[in-house]
């Protein structure tokens, strides 16, 4: 966690103030000089310097509370062809506090604002039964090279429920990179992933 002086604090809290306080804080700043500060928790929210986020700040404990996070999921299933790597297209959102994903361009993508230390962490769940190898991997894109960061790999019998895969990583992201999900199988024919329970996020964590 970061922590400001007490004077970088207070120039920075009586120089945007004046947009918001005593105001209930919307899920996204309308720009660089939006404040609003919490009477029952003592949290002043601060516009980010890019205007699309929120730093917040404990008056408690005169810290920075990080609020940078993002969370994706699908409406509808999704085929993924037999035998081929396949990204995973996330065309909803639960929260975007930091405008990492959109529903439309590239929809696939969380792609970090402020860059730092992200927790990303990803659920799929398969709509049927598959039997085989199945593999799920997160992607990060560095400079607009791919690298795997974290894989799960899986072998299926032809016996039970339709499997799930869950796992989360630790990653430092530069602004402007991106990471992203891939999917395989290795049934003997299409296979769906689920819209329920399926999910992507990333939270920043420093």
């Amino acid at each position: 966690m970061a922590h400001l002086n007490e004077v970088d604090f207070l120039s920075r809290f009586l120089a945007r103030l004046a947009s918001g306080l005593g105001a209930d804080r919307p899920a996204s700043p309308q720009g660089v000089g939006d404040a609003y500060y919490a009477t029952d928790t003592h949290v002043i929210s601060l516009a980010n310097t890019a205007g699309t986020g929120w730093e917040t700040f404990d008056l408690d404990g005169i810290g920075v509370v990080p609020d940078n996070s993002v969370r994706v999921f699908r409406t509808s299933t999704q085929s993924i062809t037999q035998n081929s790597l396949t990204l995973v297209s996330w065309n909803s959102e639960s929260y975007d506090t930091d405008g990492m994903h959109d529903n439309s361009t590239n929809p696939e993508r969380l792609t970090v604002v402020n860059a730092g230390k992200y927790h990303v962490s990803v659920c799929i769940r398969w709509d049927e039964l598959v039997i085989g190898h199945i593999q799920t991997q997160i992607v990060q894109t560095i400079s607009g090279s791919p690298l795997i960061v974290a894989r799960d790999t899986t072998y299926m019998p032809n016996t039970g429920s339709p499997p799930a895969q869950t796992f989360g990583v630790d990653l430092s992201i530069l602004a402007g990179d991106y990471v992203t999900v891939q999917v395989e199988h290795h049934d003997s024919a299409a296979k769906n992933i689920s819209n329920v329970s399926s999910h992507f996020s990333a939270h920043k964590i420093n």
